[in-house]
C-alpha cells in the first residue's frame, strides 16, 4: 500500500447539487459527505474496486448518478452538477501538492498506463506477419503456431543426433552401474 500525504485537491471542487436524488437520501453510503468537498481519504486500483462491489444497483439518469452497493456501502457514480455555476470556479488554481508526493502520483499513473507500441525492428516484423498469418486455434481450443525461423528454413542441427545418442548411452550405463538410481 502506498502512502502519500494527498491524492489530489478536495474533491468535488464544489458542493454537488443533489435535488431530485430521493432515491441516494435513504441509502447507507460509504461517504455521507460525498457532495461536500473535502480530501480523498483512499484511492482503489480498479480491481479492487471491482472485487468490492455487490449486486445491487441503482440507475440514475442525466445528471443523477447510479448508486452502486460495496462492501464499503453505497457508492456514487456518474454525472452531476455543481451547486454553484461554473464561472465563479474558472479562476480556482488547482490545489498544489509537495513534489515528492506529485512524483509518486505521476509514478503511479505511469505504471498504470499500457505503454506505446513501439517500432519493430525488420525482424519482429517478419514474426508478427508469421504468426498473423499462420496461427490457428484447433478443435480443442489450443492455439497452433509456426516457428518464425529466418529466411522460412528450419534449422540443420548437424551432428545432434550422434551428441544426444553418446548422451543417452552414457546415462543408461550410469544407471545400470547404480541399481539405487536405477
Amino acid at each position: 500500500m502506498l502512502v502519500i500525504p494527498n491524492i489530489c485537491g478536495d474533491q468535488p471542487i464544489a458542493r454537488l447539487n443533489t435535488d431530485g436524488w430521493n432515491y441516494v437520501k435513504t441509502l447507507p453510503l460509504a461517504d455521507p459527505g460525498f457532495d461536500i468537498p473535502g480530501p480523498i481519504d483512499v484511492l482503489l486500483n480498479a480491481d479492487v474496486f471491482a472485487e468490492s462491489l455487490l449486486e445491487q444497483r441503482l440507475k440514475g439518469n442525466g445528471s443523477r448518478p447510479q448508486a452502486l452497493n460495496s462492501v464499503f456501502g453505497w457508492l456514487l457514480l456518474g454525472k452531476s452538477r455543481l451547486a454553484s455555476s461554473p464561472s465563479c470556479l474558472m479562476g480556482l488554481a488547482p490545489p498544489s501538492m509537495d513534489e515528492s508526493s506529485n512524483k509518486i502520483v505521476q509514478r503511479f499513473w505511469e505504471i498504470d498506463n499500457v505503454p506505446q507500441s513501439s517500432r519493430l525492428t525488420p525482424d519482429e516484423q517478419v514474426c508478427e506477419n508469421i504468426f498473423t498469418h499462420d496461427h490457428y486455434r484447433d478443435e480443442t481450443g489450443r492455439y497452433h503456431v509456426v516457428l518464425p525461423f529466418k529466411n522460412n528454413s528450419e534449422p540443420l542441427f548437424e551432428g545432434s543426433r550422434a551428441i544426444a545418442l553418446w548422451r543417452f548411452h552414457g546415462i543408461e550405463k550410469r544407471l545400470s552401474c547404480d541399481q539405487s538410481l536405477k
